[in-house]
């Protein structure tokens, strides 16, 4: 439970820099592909994502 709870404090300030990101106004499509695209490389999930 506790490596949750640190996962998560790790996670959370990563999904609030996102989630201003995509609020933003300027925004297009190049920028959102390219912040998908860093999400993506950022996860290292051995077997991939089930």
């Amino acid at each position: 439970m506790d490596r949750v709870r640190v996962s998560r404090g790790i996670a959370q300030p990563a999904l609030q820099q996102v989630q201003g990101d995509l609020n933003a106004d300027d925004v297009d499509a190049r920028e959102f592909a390219a912040i998908l695209r860093a999400l993506q490389e950022g996860i290292d999930v051995p077997g991939g994502l089930s």
